[in-house]
């Protein structure tokens, strides 16, 4: 977990240094172990998720997030999709959905 919140930081620090920080660089990430026992540690983030959701886990961090802009949706469509109670969500933040 410490790589990625790493590995973000270093993209962060990327994004407030520069005037036009797209495309974000790569970052390949070596981890020196200098430990008097042998690391033991899962090298792999997936595997922290366990066997059984090793897969879901890379699908989720991998693919690209579901957005639902709820200032541009409807009331009518908001129900007929039932998006986790997104209604409610939508009138707590004023949407204007005159757009």
């Amino acid at each position: 977990m410490r790589v990625f919140r790493y590995l973000t930081l270093l993209l962060e620090r990327h994004i407030a240094q520069k005037k036009n920080p797209l495309p974000l660089p790569l970052v390949y990430p070596i981890i020196v172990y200098t430990g008097a026992k042998p690391y033991t540690y899962a090298t792999d983030f997936f595997n922290l998720f366990g066997t059984e959701n090793k897969e879901l886990a890379k699908s989720l961090f991998l693919s690209p997030f579901q957005l639902v802009d709820v200032c541009r949706k409807s009331d009518e469509e908001i129900k007929k999709h039932d998006w986790f109670g997104l209604e409610p969500v939508q009138n707590l933040l004023g949407c204007d959905r005159n757009h």
